[in-house]
């Protein structure tokens, strides 16, 4: 794996709105130049960028020394910080040099963006029509096996010279008539 870490550098007000208004997870990382945390954290996110199940994910840093506006604006009072967008909305944000909870915060943002394309893609939408079908089909099975209980009971019943109660046959309930009894027997 190659050294060149996939954070763009943020130079202004406006590649900031640019950056945080694309339709995809973008990974912000507030920084300074004069912080030992934020030198202390560029090599794990350096790596963290690297990793292929985060190849979708636009990572961005902005020198809060250089770009003060900017970070006023985004409500950051401390580096490392950190924050998630999408589409020009702030999915979540946190200040601290935790690379679990980077790590948390990238799986929780990049599971929804995977499961809104998975809803929206054509697979899923023949697969939702194949699955519709199969449960018709399944239900009719489900239907002629119980008629054909009812059949084969109401057969059985005619041989043995009892009589049965139609709308009951195979849940409940049949007459025996011999010598003129009649018993009722419960399945």
């Amino acid at each position: 794996m190659n050294s060149i870490s996939r954070f763009s550098q943020i130079t202004s007000a406006s590649s900031w709105t640019k950056a945080t208004s694309r339709d995809v997870l973008t990974f912000v990382h507030f920084t300074s130049a004069r912080s030992a945390s934020c030198k202390a954290l560029a090599p794990i996110l350096t790596s963290l960028s690297k990793q292929a199940e985060y190849r979708k994910v636009s990572f961005v840093k902005l020198d809060v020394d250089k770009l003060t506006e900017v970070a006023k604006n985004a409500n950051i009072m401390t580096v490392p910080s950190f924050q998630c967008y999408r589409g020009g909305v702030c999915l979540e944000s946190f200040a601290g040099a935790v690379p679990q909870k980077m790590v948390s915060m990238l799986d929780a943002h990049l599971r929804v963006t995977n499961d809104a394309e998975v809803k929206s893609s054509p697979v899923k939408k023949v697969l939702s029509v194949l699955i519709a079908a199969a449960l018709a089909v399944g239900g009719f099975v489900w239907f002629q096996q119980e008629e054909r209980k009812k059949h084969e009971t109401l057969m059985a019943a005619a041989e043995a010279g009892q009589s049965c109660d139609e709308e009951n046959t195979g849940t409940t309930e049949v007459s025996r008539m011999a010598d003129g009894k009649v018993d009722s027997l419960q399945n």
